[in-house]
Formats: C-alpha cells, structure tokens, sequence
C-alpha cells in the first residue's frame, strides 16, 4: 500500500559551477549521494546541464515513435533481454517499452530509426544521439561520485570499459477510467548498474522502502532519478541498494519516460573488489555474468522481485 504521507527520496542539486573531484562542492554533496543511495538505492537529483528545451525536444522524439503502429514498433528485436519492443501484455495492457541498444553512438541510433522509418527520419536521430551522449556524461558524475564515497574511485575507468548503454523508452497509454489507480509497471528492480530516469510532467514511479511501505516519487519537472541496479548492489558488496520500485498510473493522462541504462557487458564477471571485503563486510554475492544473471531470472519467474539478486548470486 502506498503511504500517504508525503515521504521523498533525497534530492541533490548537482547545479554548481564546475563541479569535478576534489573541488568543494563535490565534496560537500558526496556524503549526500551515499547516503541517498545506502538508505534507498534511489535520489532525485537536478542536473541544469541538461536544459528543459532538449528534454521537451526529446519527449516530443518518443511521443513520434510510439504513435508507429504496432507492427512496425515489434521489429524492434536486438535477441537479448529486457532490450527489444515489448507491449501487448493482458496484465499490463496500458504499458509500451522499446530499447535503443547503444544509443550514444549515432551509427546504432540511425539503424534503429531506419528500421522505424525507412523513408529516413534525421531528426530523430540527431535528438536521441545528442541527449543520450549527455546522459552518458552525466553517468559518469554520478557514478564516480559514489565510488568515490565507497573508497574505490580508482575503478571508475575500468568500470567504464566494462559498461555499455541501453535507452529504454517507455509509454503508458491513458487510461480508460481514473475511479481507481492502473498499474503501469510491475514491482521491479534494475538489474543493471545504474540508471537515470527521466519522465515527462505525469509522475507514477513508486519505491518500497527498507521499512516496507511504498512512497511515490514527485520529481521537479526538470530533475532525473537515479537508481542503483543489482549488479551495482552484487559489484559493492551490498554497500548500495538497489531498490524495488514500480509504476501506478493515477492521473488521466498518458505517460512518457525513459530509462538510460548503463549495463555490464558480457563476459564481464561481476564481483565486489577486495577493498569492499573485510571481516565488517563479508562477500555476500558470487561473481557472476550479467546476460546469464537474467537468464537465470527468465527461467525461474516465481523468484520473488525483491529476492532475485539473493536467490541466484547470494552465497
């Protein structure tokens, strides 16, 4: 049951000029960032250097791809998990989704939109591509941040070379009726590293907290959420949550978002660094393979959302 009380996920403004390691307003958010992401695996946080034009410029790009018909949107197919078209389904009939595999490189953007579009659509292209490489900058802030807290800020690089894109885009239709809330997305969490997602001005994301209770969460219409993934969770050593979180659609509206993923690459071995095991922090998951990881998942559904990690790489 969601709470009715108007509890938040911590937010951060990340709008200082020249933030970068070292400097004083990086080290004043950093004890922030690892809180927020230890307490709730999730924060808001408010990033200027992605102004309000390109994030209406591009929710007006996913508005163009999901009025497609059906059957042009289902050729998105990349033959690997969680990245392809998928929509239709009776238990969520309101929910929409495509993967854009690689998004920051133009090559793999234009051959998506050319299967979209064969007549060709420039525009779309360029809007994605040049978001996208934004959001790849913004990741890495982010992600070093939190490294840094940890103590292991030297393998951000690596971490880096381990990592790949995937945006996925997401559209929940208008309901036919408001007399009660629609699921838009079933309980879940990431299992990739991290996350950032953005939505247009229709909220609906919900987190269940440590204390068992869902909160919704009420981004600012110009701030993205990030959330921490499982493999980010097994990487640490459970130093960082990642967090069950869900969609409810309670306003008579459809609903654009997208989630920017950043996902190990196969063959890459997921496993905590020895910096992060001591007899305090004894090693809690296995190391594991991303792809097999959810392959894993797909062949035993009934594994509880918030136990998937614990059920197939805890030790």
């Amino acid at each position: 049951m969601v709470s009715e009380t108007r509890t938040k996920i911590p937010a951060v403004d990340f709008s200082a000029e020249g933030l970068a390691p070292g400097r004083e307003a990086w080290e004043k958010l950093k004890p922030e960032v690892l809180n927020a992401v230890q307490e709730y695996g999730c924060f808001e946080i408010i990033y200027p250097a992605i102004t309000k034009n390109e994030r209406g410029e591009f929710f007006g790009r996913l508005k163009q791809l999901f009025e497609l018909p059906v059957e042009t949107k289902r050729k998105n197919s990349y033959g690997k998990p969680f990245h392809g078209y998928s929509g239709q389904h009776p238990g969520f009939p309101l929910f929409e989704s495509m993967g854009i595999d690689g998004a920051d490189v133009f090559q793999d953007v234009q051959t998506f939109s050319n299967l979209m579009w064969p007549e060709g659509n420039s525009g779309f292209s360029e809007t994605i591509n040049s978001f996208t490489k934004k959001l790849v900058d913004f990741e890495k802030i982010v992600r070093m941040m939190i490294l840094e807290s940890l103590g292991v800020g030297n393998y951000h690089d690596s971490l880096t070379d381990s990592l790949k894109t995937l945006l996925r885009v997401i559209h929940n239709k208008q309901p036919p009726t408001m007399s009660v809330s629609a699921p838009g997305i079933a309980p879940h969490t990431d299992m990739n590293f991290l996350t950032i997602l953005l939505q247009d001005e229709v909220n609906g994301i919900e987190i269940l907290t440590k204390e068992g209770q869902w909160i919704p969460v009420f981004p600012s219409p110009n701030s993205f959420t990030i959330f921490c993934g499982d493999s980010f969770m097994a990487w640490s050593n459970g130093r960082v949550c990642s967090p069950l979180h869900q969609v409810t659609l309670t306003e008579n509206k459809e609903r654009f978002s997208a989630g920017f993923f950043m996902i190990p690459k196969a063959g890459w071995m997921i496993e905590a660094p020895d910096e992060l095991v001591d007899e305090e922090h004894p090693l809690i998951y296995k190391p594991f393979d991303h792809f097999d990881f959810i392959r894993s998942y797909y062949k035993d559904t009934k594994i509880p959302a918030q136990d998937v990690l614990k059920q197939i790489a805890g030790i």
